[in-house]
């Protein structure tokens, strides 16, 4: 993996100077969007640019894998942790904690929230209906 666009001429577009240090942080940013240095997937896992590393060849089987992972879960709360990681990760503590408040509420009044607590307390997979 590599921002590598200053080896042409160019710099890393859409955001690429913004979110690769948010990401690994500044020193690395700049080490690797300076050199235009491609990290091995290793490294990209350690410094915190990836979150999973497959095995060759295995990608698509491990993206699958986890996208079951995630389906199994309960659709509105899945959305909702989305919407509130996208909408908060980078505001004041504060109003993150707002932010966060409000998506936590709609899930709270779900009826997928009630099958979840009941499908715990009875020891069994819950039934998802979305609502």
């Amino acid at each position: 993996m590599g921002l590598t666009e200053t080896r042409i001429g160019i710099i890393p577009g859409g955001g690429g100077t913004v979110r690769l240090p948010r990401l690994v942080g500044l020193g690395r940013a700049r080490d690797m969007i300076l050199t235009a240095r491609r990290v091995p997937a290793d490294e990209a896992l350690r410094i915190g640019l990836a979150d999973r590393v497959s095995a060759p060849g295995g990608s698509v089987d491990a993206a699958v894998a986890l996208g079951n992972e995630i389906a199994a879960n309960a659709p509105l709360s899945v959305a909702a942790a989305k919407t509130a990681l996208a909408d908060a990760w980078d505001l004041p503590l504060d109003e993150a904690l707002e932010h966060e408040r409000g998506h936590y509420e709609t899930v709270l009044r779900s009826a997928d929230r009630l099958e979840g607590l009941q499908a715990f307390a009875e020891k069994r997979p819950a039934k998802w209906t979305g609502k």
